[in-house]
């Protein structure tokens, strides 16, 4: 059994308003890189590719490229995660692969808040 991780990084970021969220950087790194280091735990890179338009149609190409690459079997886990979502941890990611070999497949998830906030000099505003 071999884990695949893709680490969807494509996108226009279309909610922060021009600022480019995946590569913004958080306390001296990228964002996307704060997922890498925990999927890389798993598995290690060996493919970076152009993404689509949409997630997923990222997903898709991501797939695509690994199934012509790999000699896949049933047992192999493929892990797909949004690097716009970098709050990726170990115990979420085993859990989660968990539940993929017990049922074929799974998913996690959080309940999506707005918690994007700017200050406006004395106001605080919603995006």
């Amino acid at each position: 059994m071999k884990y695949i991780s893709l680490l969807l990084a494509a996108g226009k970021s279309s909610r922060m308003q021009g600022i480019d969220k995946v590569n913004a950087v958080i306390c001296g790194k990228p964002l996307w890189k704060y997922s890498l280091e925990i999927l890389e735990k798993f598995s290690k890179v060996f493919l970076i590719t152009k993404g689509g338009s949409t997630r997923f149609d990222s997903a898709k190409i991501g797939f695509e490229k690994v199934y012509k690459s790999e000699k896949l079997k049933d047992s192999d886990i493929i892990i797909f995660h949004n690097a716009a979502n970098p709050f990726l941890d170990s115990r979420e990611l085993k859990l989660v692969i968990e539940k993929a070999k017990k049922h074929g497949a799974a998913i996690t998830g959080n309940i999506a808040t707005d918690t994007v906030k700017r200050i406006n000099g004395e106001k605080i505003t919603l995006h």
